[in-house]
């Protein structure tokens, strides 16, 4: 016993260091093996956790919660395994039943982010709350918890706490940029604010991404086009720099997507067939990022008849698993269209129960389910689906202003964007052929100029009763977990429409090449 005392003692310094490959190396050393003790076991799953070696940690984890179901730290650790692989409803069910930690910011934390990347804010604003009231929490715990009031529509709570991450740390970059997004300019004095940290610093250009959009995205509320337009050039250069992104093979998967779907509706994959004799089911929500489908989403949850579940990467995660690959081809994905040897059906509807509310229908807006969408048609035929799509030079600009968090990453180049947007429009014409009325299309100029008409006429596609709450989607209270999270608190309005125009000078080589590739940018 007290040579283990002498090693846990030892482990305990490395965990503190954050060592991991040390620890593994102890465990090999002294010979020692899961099973010989409850906080050994503990530590070896941890360091083969951050080391990425889920096969390992995830038993282990998982062996721990069912024995110890009072050690709340096994349980999130493992409902972080289930997270990394993209099973938020195993990850949601882990949390919930895991006891609430107490003093303990850094769990409670945890805890908070677990409900927060489950689709859940709800749950995780009180831990959150928990979490950031300790006197030891860090600034992330700050930032954590401004972030959830920001999905939860509590605006100005979020600005606050922004501002006191900033006044505990004036150099707190990613403070500063969500500040500027969600708080519109009045005078220059946070743009000096962020130039002089910049200087303080000595910082250089690529270290100041965060500075750099959101100076612009202030000098654009002060109407400084050109020079606003500098710091997103500035800031999109740097992200693409880092990326090792390549536009042909975008273009390649959606080629074969077309390709490899059309063999399979040759086949006797059937795209057309809307079969709902339960009146219940999912409505898809798709189109380009920063195209209006938080707004459509909003709009559409303030249904009594819909509730929306957000983002969900089910289906794409459901495919990887399928084909047990990270990253999904064309072929792959025009394959599964057809129904041999795949069955999302039951998958998705059981992945997505623990989301579901009272209300009969569920929308999952993820953006890119544009590339599924054969693949929804033919697994879901209950489902509806709904596909936005805004002006070309406004969408390809708005995603280009865009810092997101991992995808999307032909958003940092205006000439990556015209081909994006090339290839998803000949995606979205293969869909339109071959979905038929399935397909539901709805124009975000024109349902923002005239949303009573509009949205009168989506409700009736979709087999929904008109009402007069879905004209006033900013008084809905449900989260909103998107980059678009604080202006759909806003009314219906159409201040987005033809926003490029303040920078046209700038994006004439946008337009060039979108009308070169043959996208009308005159809408």
């Amino acid at each position: 016993m007290p040579e283990l005392n002498r090693v846990k003692n030892r482990i305990e310094q490395l965990l503190q260091r954050q060592d991991w490959q040390e620890i593994l190396k102890i465990f090999k050393r002294e010979k020692l093996s899961p099973g010989l003790d409850e906080e050994l076991d503990y530590y070896f799953a941890l360091a083969n956790f951050f080391l990425g070696r889920l096969l390992i940690a995830e038993p282990i984890l998982q062996d721990l919660s069912a024995k110890y179901p009072e050690r709340y730290e096994a349980a999130l650790f493992l409902a972080r395994c289930k997270l990394l692989k993209r099973r938020s409803d195993q990850a949601f069910a882990i949390a919930a039943k895991a006891p609430k930690p107490e003093k303990d910011f850094y769990f409670l934390d945890m805890a908070g982010t677990i409900f927060s990347h489950t689709g859940r804010p709800d749950m995780a604003l009180p831990y959150l709350e928990s979490a950031a009231s300790l006197a030891a929490a860090p600034t992330g715990a700050l930032s954590n918890l401004a972030i959830c009031n920001l999905h939860l529509g509590n605006i100005d709570r979020a600005k606050n706490y922004f501002r006191k991450i900033i006044e505990i740390e004036p150099h707190n970059q990613r403070a500063h940029w969500q500040l500027a997004k969600i708080q519109k300019a009045s005078d220059f004095s946070h743009i000096e604010t962020m130039k002089e940290n910049i200087r303080q610093r000595n910082l250089e250009p690529h270290n100041t991404v965060f500075y750099q959009f959101a100076i612009a995205k202030q000098l654009e509320d002060l109407k400084y086009w050109d020079e606003s337009f500098a710091y997103y050039q500035a800031a999109s250069s740097i992200v693409r720099q880092r990326l090792n992104y390549r536009i042909d093979i975008d273009e390649r998967i959606i080629d074969d997507i077309i390709a490899t779907s059309e063999r399979s509706i040759n086949s006797g994959a059937i795209l057309t067939k809307h079969d709902n004799k339960s009146g219940e089911g999912c409505i898809f929500i798709t189109g380009l990022p920063r195209s209006g489908t938080s707004l459509l989403d909003q709009i559409l949850s303030s249904h009594t008849q819909i509730s929306s579940a957000g983002e969900l990467q089910t289906i794409e995660a459901a495919l990887k698993e399928h084909y047990s690959t990270p990253h999904l081809t064309g072929f792959q994905i025009g394959k599964a269209v057809a129904t041999e040897g795949i069955d999302l059906h039951k998958t998705y509807l059981d992945r997505t129960r623990y989301l579901r509310s009272n209300k009969p229908w569920m929308i999952d807006k993820l953006p890119h389910n544009y590339l599924y969408l054969g693949v929804i048609a033919q697994q879901l035929p209950e489902a509806k689906l709904v596909h936005i799509t805004r002006s070309p030079v406004d969408s390809c600009f708005a995603m280009f202003k865009q810092l997101f968090a991992s995808q999307y990453q032909f958003s940092y180049s205006l000439m990556d964007l015209a081909g994006y947007y090339a290839a998803y429009s000949k995606l979205m014409n293969f869909w339109r052929s071959t979905l038929g009325n399935r397909l539901i299309e709805v124009k975000y100029e024109e349902l923002v100029s005239n949303p009573e008409r509009e949205i009168g006429k989506l409700l009736a596609r979709l087999g929904f009763d008109f009402e007069e709450s879905c004209l006033s989607p900013h008084k809905a209270r449900r989260p909103v977990m998107t980059a678009s999270s604080h202006q759909v608190r806003e009314a219906i309005n159409t201040n987005s429409v033809g926003k490029y125009q303040n920078f046209i000078d700038h994006l004439a080589p946008l337009i060039d090449d979108l009308e070169r590739r043959g996208i009308p940018t005159q809408i």
